[in-house]
């Protein structure tokens, strides 16, 4: 099977650099924009799917029926699949491209892109190894059940989600490559299973 790994269009709050973990942000006119160009680029090639696996949120839900063209009742809803939760942190302010934005942050927000290795959860969200082990639930879960599948799955999912399926699809052991390809909106990332 190919195992292709999408990650969800732009959202209002990427534009404004929020953490969004599961606060249910919709898809922005840019972010659906881009999920139209790539339904488009898909039909040229002929490219489908046999099953396609979708976060519970709705910017995923939405990228998902734009770029496969298939309704809800199509996805196969997946809470593995959900952004990391970032519990009181949801909302912040994080611009990592602003030096000085960079240097107001707290440490441990910096960690997280910076230092995954030092991340500390914060109340009422997750780390780095809460979101690894969920997705390896679900990895695992597509390995057995899927394991006839010769075609292509689609997996829509988020930022931090997306890189811990990548860490246990390449059996990554340092933290500190977490973040490694990186995946921006409505990018991909595709693996032979």
């Amino acid at each position: 099977m190919n195992l292709i790994l999408l990650r969800h269009g732009e959202t209002e709050w990427n534009t404004k650099h929020k953490l969004q973990g599961m606060k249910d942000i919709p898809l922005s006119a840019k972010g659906e924009e881009q999920a139209w160009a790539l339904h488009d680029s898909l039909i040229k090639y002929g490219v489908t799917f046999e099953k396609i696996y979708v976060s519970p949120l709705m910017r995923a839900k939405k990228t998902a029926m734009i770029v496969t063209g298939r309704p809800a009742k199509e996805l196969i809803i997946d809470d593995d699949l959900r952004e990391m939760s970032f519990g009181v942190c949801e909302g912040a302010y994080y611009n990592l491209r602003d030096p000085e934005a960079i240097e107001k942050l707290p440490l441990n927000l910096r960690n997280f892109a910076e230092n995954p290795a030092a991340y500390e959860k914060p109340d009422g969200g997750e780390d780095f190894i809460d979101v690894i082990a969920r997705t390896e639930a679900f990895y695992r879960r597509v390995l057995v059940n899927d394991a006839d599948v010769k075609g292509n799955i689609l997996v829509v999912s988020h930022g931090a989600a997306l890189h811990a399926l990548i860490y246990n699809i390449e059996n990554k052991t340092d933290l500190n490559e977490y973040w490694n390809p990186k995946i921006g909106n409505c990018g991909a990332v595709t693996f032979k299973i």
